[in-house]
């Protein structure tokens, strides 16, 4: 899919775009209290209580990631997810009709003016995970307005869905590149920046990637895993820093991040070092608000072969 292309809907598509859409706006004006109190609690009830919601793939998840932690703490760690995953789309959802000073104020970043400044004049690359509301880091440039966010994603097959994901990102100023134009895209705009602006790209590297014979093997969570490499690709490649980006959740809908640099852009270091580091930091998070991050995808789909090395050791 190229990044300007039309997404064509049929007239029965465009009938439940229009629908949802307005669903979305609906939710998002209601004041706080219905939003997160109401509703937030309600769709948290019908994933924990009616729906279980993925929930074998979600205990199983926990079960390998923390041996060592009892069943009763699983459970309690699997039922904070399910408020979490219900925060998350009403935190989506509430993107449709944000003002930029609404945005400005559900994510903090706490060191994020330093940072822009550091890399005013050549960008940044920035790493972030499926952890929190990982969409709220995209209003990186409405706080910091000399930097264009470039966030990469994944394209949906359902066209409805991929028209409102993009209408919602296209809200808070980001630019969305899938991820298979990301280098010819930043290569394009590596010198040039885009539209005079810096890039703070940003990529969710805690996806599951294709494996291929030359994929790098981590030791992530008490698993062999696969982590996209992309970032630190064009970070080695451009010369640009690369940061982590450490959320952390204040209350219901409000965040705030510290970006943790991986990278200077200048020390001799391979992709797969930048990575390894990437992922020692995601482990460290992830082991402190265990609930934040998306149990219920399954992560761990793939097996390592035999002959292939495994990078890092958990901390």
């Amino acid at each position: 899919m190229r990044r300007n292309a039309h997404v064509k809907l049929n007239p029965w598509q465009k009938i439940l775009y229009g629908m949802m859409f307005a669903l979305c706006k609906a939710v998002a004006v209601l004041p706080y209290f219905v939003r997160y109190r109401i509703l937030g609690n309600a769709l948290y009830f019908l994933f924990h209580h009616c729906l279980h919601y993925r929930r074998r793939v979600i205990m199983e998840n926990l079960r390998t990631s923390f041996p060592e932690r009892s069943e009763e703490e699983l459970r309690e760690i699997c039922r904070r997810f399910y408020l979490t995953l219900a925060d998350i789309i009403i935190d989506t959802l509430s993107m449709a009709a944000m003002s930029d000073e609404e945005c400005r104020r559900h994510i903090i970043f706490e060191n994020g003016e330093q940072v822009a400044e550091a890399t005013r004049g050549r960008g940044f690359v920035g790493l972030l995970a499926h952890f929190g509301c990982w969409e709220y880091c995209q209003f990186w440039g409405l706080a910091f307005p000399w930097q264009t966010s470039i966030s990469v994603y994944h394209p949906l097959e359902n066209p409805v869905f991929e028209k409102l994901f993009r209408r919602l990102r296209r809200r808070t100023g980001a630019v969305t590149i899938p991820k298979e134009e990301l280098m010819r895209f930043y290569l394009h705009h590596r010198y040039t920046g885009y539209k005079g602006t810096d890039m703070a790209l940003g990529l969710i590297a805690d996806q599951s990637p294709h494996v291929y014979a030359g994929s790098h093997w981590f030791r992530f969570l008490n698993h062999d895993t696969v982590f996209y490499e992309g970032g630190a690709k064009i970070a080695v490649k451009c010369n640009v820093p690369v940061y982590f980006f450490c959320l952390e959740r204040v209350r219901r809908g409000y965040y705030t991040t510290r970006c943790e640099m991986l990278y200077d852009g200048q020390e001799p270091i391979t992709e797969v070092e930048i990575t390894e580091r990437y992922v020692r930091r995601l482990e460290q998070m992830i082991r402190r608000t265990p609930e934040l991050w998306l149990w219920s995808h399954r992560r761990w789909k793939h097996r390592k072969p035999a002959e292939r090395e495994t990078y890092g050791t958990a901390e």
